[in-house]
């Protein structure tokens, strides 16, 4: 009786010990996540009093810069507690690998994806600069948009047609140049 006993005690220690990790693990999470969210909204708050965004445009670069480094330091913060998470669960490092990579493979394939309109439009941009192809006011007829340009910066061009302004990126611009 006394085996069946402390086998039963023993369990309870174990279930136990098990509840109070798990418990520990979501308030992990949640601490992890509030965190993360105080920062991406801190950061945010002092990149738009240093008008970053206003800072990037006047240079030309039309980008949420503020938005987006702030954004990316609370995904990184949330990345952190997760890993922290099962960390604190007993998961076995290689998991944790796995995870990293997995992140690391979706975060080069969105980076890719998010580039591959900047990269032609910049390198267009810096040729058609380079050898004043386009200037402000010049009429330009590109597909069925034909207008004058407005505005000119490394990855698009604003056009006033007679109806509305319309931006086009750089690259398609240089196309229909070559073309016509």
């Amino acid at each position: 009786m006394a085996a069946i006993n402390l086998g039963i005690e023993g369990s309870l220690i174990l279930l136990r010990a098990w509840y109070i990790k798990i418990i520990a693990a979501v308030l992990i999470v949640f601490i992890g996540f509030i965190i993360g969210k105080l920062i991406g909204k801190t950061l945010f708050r002092i990149f738009n009093n240093l008008e970053i965004n206003n800072m990037l445009n006047s240079l030309g670069i039309k980008i949420d810069a503020e938005k987006r480094v702030s954004s990316l330091a609370e995904y990184f913060v949330y990345f952190v507690t997760i890993i922290i998470f099962l960390n604190n669960l007993g998961v076995t490092t290689t998991i944790i690998y796995i995870l990293a990579g997995a992140v690391a493979v979706v975060f080069v394939g969105y980076s890719m994806l998010a580039m591959k309109d900047f990269i032609p439009n910049m390198f267009a941009g810096f040729y058609m600069n380079k050898h004043k192809m386009i200037k402000k006011g010049k009429l330009v007829k590109t597909g069925n948009v034909e207008g004058r340009v407005v505005e000119i910066n490394l990855i698009e061009t604003k056009i006033k047609t007679r109806q509305k302004t319309a931006i086009l990126s750089i690259s398609l611009i240089q196309r229909s140049q070559r073309q016509g």
